[in-house]
């Protein structure tokens, strides 16, 4: 009659481990070994082992198990299913035929696994998944593999896709948990020029400090190139990255020169980041300004309007913050290049500090600006300001005195800046609980001054100085009732001086109300927002900017409208756009759709779509996109079909760029 051993084995005299436990029908115990039959669960070190036989030798270290045998590593988390299993604990080796089972997200099968030492498997007639095994939708089969931590080399690769190989490699060298040499995915496509492109990047891991990724591209009708980027983390502070990729054009003046004033037919990119403690290199420099046009596959390259260089130095400290900087700018817009230099640039600026109550600071900065075939324009700032904060009637106080004073020696109009700026704000904040209703409030009541007004050619907010003499409120609000319900912004104010600037053409209006700047979201429902985000001239009924929008969502479907309209002083529209998105995200379906159009331009400003499937590890998508650019003024459209492979890579094809 089949009945059950409980063994809990701790006396010394057996020599066991007291984390031995036996649970089996049929026990044998004949010295050192220990012989478990029908039904066995036994617990060894970091050990778990099921099967209907299991032997173990007290002695080597050693388990076998027969049938229908379950093993998990409860350090490791490795876990097998085979016919047989053989554990040699001591020397880290190992044996099972017929595996089947799980490390990590990793699912697999093999006819033979076997565990060379700690660290090292050699596997073969196997299959890897992310799928689970009972439904292998999407599952990489291979001949054998080598596997180590840091690596596996795979011997006769086949990627089935429901059954169906989609994908071949003799040999491919895999790199495991991080940094590890190997093949990276590769991108394969087509452009407008090249109907065959196929990129291999592959990635060396020198040390634990360094690697390098080599890359060979092969663009069928247009050019060839090689590439390499070396990276180095030489301390925390200090790294190094460098990268050069060089092209070969394979006929002279292909159909993309059309049109151009200037040719290359071997072109390059090179790029350079170095950070030293307090330092800072960065160069990107092109052979031509379209390259990136011409090969990238990103749309923040392919419509980059220029390339930046500069060269950093950086002191941050308690008392102080310093900087100097050189910036090279390359307009990608044309053949010349038209940017504007910062030869140098230089600030320092001593951070507040307690001088009998107040606090006294002090921005300070060199600017030379420098266009290629034209002049030179410097700049100095020194603006000391002296502040404090403070109580009055229990209401927090904050006031601040700025001294501006700017020279523009190379200025045709005003060249010296001598003048203040004076704030005074009270800032406050408080809640207000009403029948379960929670108000959370920022208000600020804020006071400018500045005398005089100067006309200076603007190259950044700095030489914007003009007359103020404002008096402006400001209210930051939240309403919440156990979930969120509303949020706002309100801010608007009163001119002194009987002036201002229109917010959106900078027309001088001689009224004193100023406009009112506003945001409002309200949540009606869960999952349903309404928006207004606006700017209103009360004094001329105008609204500046008028974007209103409704995002909903009901079950898996979101739904996105906005309308964003501008007008200047004279009420005349500027800018009219309608935005709609569309998402649908299902159990296996998954698409999208949204679209910007410009009404008063009568022009499509952008639309994009992609519909895509979703299986038990594997996502298939095509992605649409079209979008004016009005730098090149043109559209650019991209078509790309994705591959999510066990939802740990994704290969892109480029199907149109």
């Amino acid at each position: 009659m089949a009945f059950l051993f409980l063994i809990l084995i701790f006396f010394f005299y057996f020599g066991f481990s007291k984390t031995l436990e036996v649970y089996s029908q049929e026990l044998e115990i004949v010295g050192s070994k220990i012989i478990a039959k029908g039904n066995v669960e036994l617990y060894y070190k970091d050990y778990y082992v099921k099967a209907k036989k299991v032997e173990l030798l007290k002695d080597r270290e050693v388990i076998y198990a027969y049938e229908d045998v379950y093993i998990r590593n409860v350090k490791t988390d490795f876990q097998i299913r085979g016919s047989f299993a053989y554990v040699n604990i001591k020397k880290n080796k190992a044996y099972f035929l017929n595996a089947r089972g799980k490390f990590k997200e990793f699912n697999f099968e093999a006819k033979r696994v076997q565990q060379v030492d700690k660290e090292k498997f050699k596997v073969y007639d196997a299959l890897i998944t992310t799928c689970p095994l009972e439904d292998k939708e999407l599952a990489l089969c291979i001949f054998r593999a080598n596997i180590t931590k840091e690596r596996a080399l795979i011997f006769h690769n086949r990627l089935k896709f429901f059954k169906v190989p989609i994908f071949y490699l003799p040999v491919y060298l895999v790199p495991l948990g991080g940094r590890k040499t190997g093949f990276l995915t590769p991108t394969i496509g087509s452009t407008t020029y090249s109907s065959f492109v196929y990129i291999q990047p592959f990635f060396w891991a020198v040390s634990r400090d360094k690697d390098i990724t080599f890359s060979f591209e092969y663009r069928k009708d247009q050019m060839k190139g090689i590439g390499i980027e070396y990276r180095q983390a030489l301390s925390k502070r200090r790294t190094f990255i460098t990268q050069f990729s060089l092209y070969r054009e394979d006929k002279y003046k292909g159909d993309w020169w059309e049109g151009r004033e200037i040719y290359r037919r071997n072109r390059y990119r090179f790029f350079l980041n170095y950070r030293f403690n307090n330092w800072k290199i960065n160069v990107e420099e092109l052979s031509d300004p379209y390259l990136y046009e011409d090969i990238s596959f990103k749309k923040s390259e392919i419509t980059k309007p220029y390339t930046k260089s500069f060269l950093t130095y950086e002191k941050d400290t308690k008392n102080y913050f310093f900087y100097f900087k050189i910036t090279h700018y390359r307009d990608l817009t044309s053949d010349k290049n038209n940017a504007i230099q910062l030869l140098p640039e230089m600030s320092f600026y001593l951070k507040p500090f307690n001088v009998k109550g107040f606090h006294l600071s002090l921005d300070s900065s060199f600017t030379n600006f420098h266009k290629s075939g034209s002049r030179s324009y410097s700049r100095f700032i020194l603006n000391p300001t002296l502040s404090k904060y403070y109580e009055i009637f229990k209401l927090r106080n904050y006031t601040a005195f700025t001294l501006l004073n700017h020279y523009y020696p190379d200025a045709k109009g005003d060249k010296f800046v001598n003048t203040f700026r004076f704030v005074h704000s009270i800032p406050q904040y408080f809640v207000v609980k009403y029948s379960g209703y929670k108000l959370n409030n920022f208000l600020e009541f804020r006071y400018s001054f500045s005398p005089k007004n100067y006309q200076l050619e603007v190259y950044d907010f700095q030489d914007e100085i003009v007359k103020e003499n404002n008096i402006s409120v400001k209210w930051v609000g939240n309403l919440f009732k156990g979930r969120n319900l509303l949020d706002f912004y309100i801010n608007t104010g009163y001119n002194l001086l009987g002036s201002y600037r229109f917010p959106t053409d900078s027309e001088i209006i001689n009224k004193k109300l100023l406009p009112v700047y506003y945001n409002v979201f309200i949540y009606p429902l869960k999952n349903l927002k309404l928006w207004h985000d606006g700017i209103y001239d009360f004094n001329l009924g105008v609204w500046a900017r008028n974007i209103t929008g409704i995002t909903a969502s009901y079950r898996s479907i979101d739904f996105d409208i906005s309308n964003s309209t501008f007008r200047n002083s004279k009420n005349k529209t500027t800018s009219d756009q309608l935005k709609v998105g569309l998402k649908y995200r299902g159990g296996v379906i998954f698409s999208g759709i949204w679209v910007s159009y410009d009404r008063l331009e009568n022009k499509e400003i952008s639309r994009s779509a992609y519909i895509g499937i979703k299986g038990k590890c594997w996502e298939l998508s095509l992605d649409y996109g079209r979008k004016y650019y009005k730098n090149k003024d043109r559209y650019i459209t991209q078509i790309y079909f994705r591959f999510n492979l066990f939802f740990k890579e994704e290969i892109e094809f480029p199907i149109k760029r």
